[in-house]
């Protein structure tokens, strides 16, 4: 598709994706499309998708990534509600649950979701 081209061209130029500041529609694009999954694509768009690297995930694996381009970006965590409604939404979560945590065996359904990995990987 145009819009994969785009991605690609922008990869090719940058060395890495978008993120909501230096692209936001390509951004967004990226995010739709690791929640849309991939079996909408034709080959050859997975093909391209596949030579930048470009990562499939859960909402969840997504949301941690955009805040891993968040800090790249802006060296903090601290997302805006109108910068990034959503993103800013994952970072409260993630901090209530890391605060709330006692090892995962009570509490929230959210705390219950973080591990160790998840906490090391931010």
């Amino acid at each position: 598709s145009e819009q994969i081209l785009e991605l690609k061209r922008f990869f090719d130029k940058h060395g890495k994706l978008p993120t909501p500041k230096s692209n936001k529609s390509l951004a967004t694009f990226c995010y739709k499309l690791r929640n849309n999954g991939k079996d909408r694509l034709s080959p050859q768009d997975l093909e391209t998708l596949s030579e930048i690297g470009f990562r499939w995930g859960s909402k969840a694996a997504s949301r941690l990534n955009e805040l891993k381009l968040h800090f790249d970006e802006h060296g903090h965590f601290d997302v805006s509600t109108s910068e990034n409604s959503g993103l800013a939404r994952y970072v409260a979560n993630i901090r209530s649950a890391y605060n709330n945590w006692d090892g995962g065996t009570t509490g929230s359904a959210t705390a219950r979701k973080i591990s160790d990995n998840t906490i090391s990987e931010l």
